[in-house]
């Protein structure tokens, strides 16, 4: 029922539907909703919700008609086997996955979110605000966490080289390094 209502509803643009006990069957009716001319929907959120390959094709179409489409999930099905562990997503992938999506740089949404053209730092008022405005998926919480990462002075403000350079990506391709090695651990343990 809710996907009948999302291919002719032209005002919902965010769903949060995750934690529902519906399958990859469900998700591939919303998907399929959310391609329709008529639909407004832009994001949709699937916590908790496993994609199998159809899930996958239908996501494909969707991106083919609406380019800045965003969906999450947490675990897809391949031949059977479990092809992602279940996790929350860090912030910075949150917010580095936005950007790629609308094909803007770290700089880009800086001078976006900058209130004067030539600003050399954002304060948190500007940060917090110009992120909801643009409709940035993150909760308030989160937008806190983000400024905090970037804001490695600790004194309140942004500046351009923490912003564009350099907290963010190094915490995030420390992580994601770590993440690696756990995995090759795990691996070499298992064989």
């Amino acid at each position: 029922m809710i996907a009948k209502g999302l291919q002719v509803n032209r005002t919902v643009q965010v769903l949060k539907i995750g934690r529902n006990p519906f399958q990859s069957s469900g998700a591939c009716l919303l998907l399929k909703a959310a391609h329709r001319p008529k639909s407004a929907l832009h994001e949709l959120n699937l916590d908790y919700i496993v994609f199998d390959k159809q899930c996958e094709q239908e996501l494909n179409t969707v991106l083919s008609v609406k380019a800045d489409f965003i969906c999450s999930w947490d675990v897809s099905i391949k031949g059977g086997r479990v092809d992602a562990a279940m996790r929350q997503p860090e912030v910075w992938e949150l917010f580095l996955d936005f950007l790629r999506i609308r094909g803007w740089r770290l700089m880009d949404i800086f001078k976006i979110l900058a209130q004067e053209k030539d600003a050399k730092y954002l304060t948190w008022e500007e940060f917090f605000v110009g992120l909801k405005k643009l409709n940035v998926p993150l909760s308030d919480k989160q937008i806190t966490e983000l400024f905090s990462a970037i804001d490695s002075g600790d004194n309140g403000v942004a500046e351009i080289t923490e912003f564009c350079g350099l907290n963010g990506l190094r915490i995030l391709r420390n992580r994601r390094k770590q993440a690696k090695s756990s995995a090759k651990y795990s691996t070499s343990l298992s064989t």
